[in-house]
């Protein structure tokens, strides 16, 4: 593939209407390179969250354009658009947005129960999942009796589960002591690094946002330039 993976081309974002309308995001236009590990960063308020849901295709701009592998998620049909988040798009957020009352297995295998896989090769495939997160011997316990680190962990399987293309994590350490958010980040990045997984992150945290090969700052819903780049 040439160009970007992900693209913004004057994003705007407004809510409400007349004069209680707020412009939550102002002509935002960015590029993610496939593999990239791009940090969203910004004060509270200043649009990350809504710029990162127009990326993934949670929500739709009220001006301009979002392009995914070269193509506007706006000509995508309904069904493919529910494809491309649940296939190609993993998800992890701050508050884990898991079910505690059901199991591990049942709260990983979720896009793979959307996607009408088979439950025996769903099994396997979240096991092979926790494996990788060090969470494998939990796969039968209820979510609701975990750590707050072994839930973001869950959530991170989850997101990790259909082998998707880019993972977007909203403060996915917002919720987290500093130790367990240093190590649910480096299992981040390091899925990034053998697995080739593209992630798009909000965050407050500077230490994460430094790790990351670039950072676009968003203040009052406009980058700030110039854009930061930091080294990989």
């Amino acid at each position: 593939m040439t160009g970007p993976l992900l693209q913004a081309r004057g994003l705007r974002k407004t809510f409400g209407k007349g004069q209680a309308a707020f412009e939550a995001l102002q002509g935002v236009s960015l590029d993610i390179q496939e593999g990239d590990t791009t940090a969203i960063v910004g004060p509270s308020g200043s649009g990350k969250s809504t710029l990162m849901h127009l990326l993934a295709g949670l929500d739709v701009p009220t001006a301009g354009a979002v392009e995914y592998r070269g193509r506007p998620l706006s000509a995508a049909s309904p069904s493919e658009l529910d494809r491309i988040r649940n296939t190609e798009f993993g998800f992890v957020f701050q508050h884990f947005h898991l079910d505690e009352a059901a199991s591990v297995l049942e709260n990983v295998a979720m896009p793979l129960t959307i996607a009408g896989m088979a439950p025996d090769e769903r099994r396997a495939r979240v096991a092979c999942a926790l494996t990788r997160l060090g969470l494998e011997e939990r796969i039968d316990e209820r979510a609701g009796v975990l750590s707050g680190g072994q839930k973001q962990r869950v959530a991170l399987a989850r997101a990790i589960v259909n082998r998707p293309r880019v993972v977007f994590a909203d403060e996915p350490t917002g919720a987290l002591d500093q130790a367990t958010g240093h190590t649910v980040t480096d299992l981040m990045f390091d899925l990034n690094l053998t697995e080739g997984i593209t992630l798009v992150i909000v965050t407050h945290a500077n230490d994460l946002a430094e790790r990351c090969s670039q950072q676009f700052r968003i203040v009052d819903g406009a980058l700030t330039r110039p854009l930061r780049t930091a080294v990989a």
